[in-house]
Order: structure tokens, then sequence, then C-alpha cells
């Protein structure tokens, strides 16, 4: 598993399954989504692009199978 913490404001975490070919993408607040057959180059290129939103908007969303993965609830007693 890779991961990286791009400069951004837009995007909080992300990181690719190799095993999978799958991306998954950290949004501020607690919005968290795994695109399906996203090649290791294009991550390589988010992780380093110059303004990670916009990359994501433009190279990312819309063009891969997503799915929105449900967020761990924290216990509070």
């Amino acid at each position: 598993m890779r991961v990286c913490r791009p400069k951004s404001s837009l995007l909080d975490r992300v990181s690719f399954d190799e095993e999978q070919c799958e991306l998954t993408v950290a949004f501020s607040p607690r919005r968290l989504y795994a695109y399906a057959g996203v090649p290791l180059a294009l991550f390589r290129e988010l992780c380093r692009a110059a303004s990670p939103g916009r990359f994501y908007n433009e190279q990312i969303k819309g063009r891969f199978a997503c799915r929105e993965i449900s967020p761990r609830k924290r216990y509070v007693p």
C-alpha cells in the first residue's frame, strides 16, 4: 500500500493498493472514496501535482468506477 498526503485543501490523504489497482481518496472532512482500475502512474502524478485537487477533478473524478467507503464510527462512552 502506497500513501501520500498531498498539499491540498480538497484532498486529505491518497493511498494506492497495487494488488487491487485501487486508489483511495480521503477528502476533508471524513469522506472516503475508492476508485477501481487506476494505474499506478496516475497515483504518482496525483501525489506530485502542483494542484492535487485540480488533477483529481480532471484526471480521476468521473473516469473510474467509484464507491464510497463508510468511515469507521468512533466509540464514545
